[in-house]
């Protein structure tokens, strides 16, 4: 595995593994902001005489089912470079930070991805699928809705079947009470 060109502090504390990728980063900053990690770190360690999972290189924590991309978006936030922008600029970017955030209950990082993800200008039926799949309520998700069910064309095929035939159904029951 080859050490991340940014994220590979030479003072680190946590070395993690990420398809081919080490990054050694501070176990702090997850147990702080991650629920999940906090967790994970007060479980007892490996039988006597090994070090635990993530203090060195050979025996780095390893992350399957993420991509180093993902992982290294998340890190942006935890890491920034600049304190006065966000690196994250795209609803993909975005998605991929809220995506772990959720994952590993990061609660702060979570709330900043949607605030980032709900200022940027979506399609209604993004708006929808993303709200359903990172349980996202509120105005945001209504306006999702009613924007599908009250723009003048109808739904298409496609965003019909990215939503789903109960979510196309329900949508299409409303247009016709509002027409």
């Amino acid at each position: 595995p080859a050490p991340h060109a940014e994220y590979y502090f030479e003072d680190g504390t946590l070395v993690v593994l990420v398809e081919n990728t080490l990054f050694r980063l501070f176990r702090s900053t997850f147990t702080r902001h991650s629920a999940v990690f906090k967790d994970l770190f007060s479980l007892p360690t490996g039988p006597d005489g090994q070090p635990p999972e993530g203090q060195n290189d050979a025996n780095p924590l390893t992350f399957s089912g993420i991509s180093a991309v993902d992982f290294e978006r998340l890190l942006w936030v935890l890491y920034p470079s600049d304190y006065n922008t966000h690196r994250a600029k795209s609803a993909d970017e975005w998605t991929s930070i809220l995506s772990l955030a959720t994952r590993w209950d990061f609660a702060s990082v979570r709330a900043l991805a949607i605030r980032q993800l709900q200022a940027l200008d979506m399609a209604p039926v993004d708006r929808v699928l993303l709200a359903r799949e990172f349980d996202i309520g509120g105005r945001w998700a209504l306006a999702a809705y009613t924007a599908l069910c009250e723009r003048p064309a109808p739904l298409s095929v496609a965003e019909a079947s990215r939503l789903g035939v109960e979510t196309a159904a329900v949508v299409a029951q409303i247009r016709e009470q509002i027409r």
